[in-house]
């Protein structure tokens, strides 16, 4: 979603995005109110939702029962496993 370019209400081009988007990858690092509402978003409209997360980063107490993978954005051994695991999750859908 960081891609949109365009001069036009984000919140819509989010929803375009979203609606066709099968999979949806939602970085909570940093605890933006925008990205809990575009995850709402994606999950009402039953889009697989795959969470991440920088592991220095405790999530709000309602998000931590959601399964959520962790990595470390300073260690490129960690970058790496993030890419294995969200592979290994699209796998198994």
């Amino acid at each position: 979603m960081d891609e949109i370019k365009t001069p036009t209400d984000i919140t819509q081009d989010i929803l375009k995005l979203i609606e066709s988007s099968k999979i949806v990858i939602a970085d909570l690092s940093g605890a933006n109110p925008n990205v809990y509402y575009e995850m709402g978003l994606a999950h009402d409209r039953g889009r697989i939702v795959i969470p991440i997360s920088n592991s220095k980063e405790r999530l709000p107490f309602d998000n931590r029962q959601i399964r959520t993978i962790f990595f470390h954005d300073d260690d490129e051994y960690s970058l790496q496993g993030l890419t294995r695991k969200i592979k290994a999750t699209l796998e198994n859908l």
